[in-house]
Protein backbone atom coordinates (compact mmCIF):
# COMPACT_ATOMS: atom_id res chain seq x y z
CA UNK A 1 0.00 0.00 0.00
CA UNK A 2 0.77 3.46 -0.77
CA UNK A 3 0.96 6.33 1.77
CA UNK A 4 0.75 9.67 1.23
CA UNK A 5 2.01 12.11 3.78
CA UNK A 6 1.86 15.86 4.27
CA UNK A 7 0.36 18.84 5.40
CA UNK A 8 -2.96 20.58 4.93
CA UNK A 9 -2.92 24.12 4.06
CA UNK A 10 -3.65 24.62 8.07
CA UNK A 11 -0.61 22.75 8.70
CA UNK A 12 -2.07 19.95 10.17
CA UNK A 13 -0.69 16.39 9.35
CA UNK A 14 -2.22 14.15 7.29
CA UNK A 15 -1.95 10.74 5.39
CA UNK A 16 -3.86 9.17 2.74
CA UNK A 17 -4.00 6.19 1.20
CA UNK A 18 -6.28 3.77 -0.79
CA UNK A 19 -8.53 1.23 -0.15
CA UNK A 20 -8.75 -2.33 -1.76
CA UNK A 21 -11.73 -0.83 -3.34
CA UNK A 22 -9.81 2.48 -4.80
CA UNK A 23 -11.37 4.56 -2.57
CA UNK A 24 -9.08 7.39 -0.99
CA UNK A 25 -8.81 7.49 2.53
CA UNK A 26 -7.49 10.10 4.74
CA UNK A 27 -6.62 10.44 8.33
CA UNK A 28 -5.86 14.25 9.79
CA UNK A 29 -4.67 14.78 12.87
CA UNK A 30 -5.09 17.94 15.22
CA UNK A 31 -4.28 17.93 18.42
CA UNK A 32 -7.68 17.61 20.03
CA UNK A 33 -9.26 14.80 16.92
CA UNK A 34 -8.26 12.53 14.40
CA UNK A 35 -10.39 12.82 11.22
CA UNK A 36 -11.18 10.16 8.74
CA UNK A 37 -12.50 10.71 5.52
CA UNK A 38 -13.20 8.65 2.72
CA UNK A 39 -13.43 9.43 -1.05
CA UNK A 40 -14.02 8.29 -4.39
CA UNK A 41 -10.87 8.44 -6.58
CA UNK A 42 -11.24 11.58 -8.46
CA UNK A 43 -12.36 13.55 -5.77
CA UNK A 44 -9.50 15.58 -4.15
CA UNK A 45 -11.67 18.47 -1.94
CA UNK A 46 -11.43 19.21 1.73
CA UNK A 47 -15.40 19.04 1.88
CA UNK A 48 -15.52 15.44 2.05
CA UNK A 49 -17.88 14.27 5.12
CA UNK A 50 -15.77 13.41 8.03
CA UNK A 51 -15.78 11.27 10.63
CA UNK A 52 -13.94 12.41 14.52
CA UNK A 53 -12.54 10.43 17.17
CA UNK A 54 -10.73 11.64 20.08
CA UNK A 55 -7.58 10.93 21.71
CA UNK A 56 -9.73 8.85 24.02
CA UNK A 57 -11.87 7.22 22.01
CA UNK A 58 -8.59 6.12 19.07
CA UNK A 59 -6.99 4.89 22.62
CA UNK A 60 -9.41 2.77 23.47
CA UNK A 61 -9.91 1.45 19.29
CA UNK A 62 -6.28 0.16 19.69
CA UNK A 63 -6.76 -3.20 21.54
CA UNK A 64 -9.24 -3.85 18.70
CA UNK A 65 -7.11 -3.14 15.79
CA UNK A 66 -4.61 -4.82 17.36
CA UNK A 67 -5.92 -7.88 17.71
CA UNK A 68 -7.24 -7.37 13.91
CA UNK A 69 -3.64 -7.02 12.73
CA UNK A 70 -2.91 -10.29 14.82
CA UNK A 71 -5.32 -13.10 13.83
CA UNK A 72 -7.84 -11.41 11.67
CA UNK A 73 -10.63 -10.62 14.90
CA UNK A 74 -10.89 -8.23 17.42
CA UNK A 75 -10.26 -9.84 20.05
CA UNK A 76 -13.51 -10.93 21.53
CA UNK A 77 -13.76 -13.27 24.05
CA UNK A 78 -16.70 -15.23 24.43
Amino acid sequence: MYIKSGQTPTGQEYVSFKTQYNEKCTLVASEKFLRCALRRQDDVSMEAPFTHFTREQVKELLPYLQAFVEDGTLGLKG
